[in-house]
């Protein structure tokens, strides 16, 4: 069964607590328990929602949530034409490892230019995910 979410948000701090309900919401319509997915789809969707709060342009940025058998499919749609990159930080750094994370944990991510911005997304799928973390 296919679900999908999305989710116009303002560029504020708040935001990205509302992106990860966006996802958790999305997962429960599809009756998938709270999981190693979850959490880490949580994870996620907040560091790129962060991330567009931080450094987007405009009022406001999109989520959208995919849900279908076997994959999560996450898309955070900003309006700055700069497509970001993993850094590599100083372990004295206090930020700049949320597309790190996002290269690690995810199973596939890209980003790329649009007509109005960018996207910057991300899939999980379930097989890679249904063991517990070490």
């Amino acid at each position: 069964m296919h679900h999908a979410r999305s989710i116009v948000l303002p560029r504020e701090p708040g935001s990205a607590r509302r992106a990860r309900h966006l996802l958790l919401d999305a997962l429960a319509a599809a009756g998938e328990d709270p999981g190693p997915r979850s959490g880490i789809g949580e994870l996620l969707v907040s560091e790129l929602a962060t991330n567009a709060v931080r450094y987007g342009q405009g009022e406001d940025f999109r989520v959208e949530v995919d849900l279908r058998p076997g994959a999560l499919r996450v898309e955070v749609h900003d309006h700055s034409r700069t497509v970001p990159a993993p850094r590599h930080t100083s372990p004295v750094e206090l930020g700049g490892r949320g597309l790190r994370l996002v290269d690690t944990l995810a199973s596939t991510w890209g980003a790329e230019t649009t007509a109005d911005g960018k996207v910057v997304w991300f899939t999980l799928t379930a097989e890679e995910h249904a063991a517990p973390l070490p």
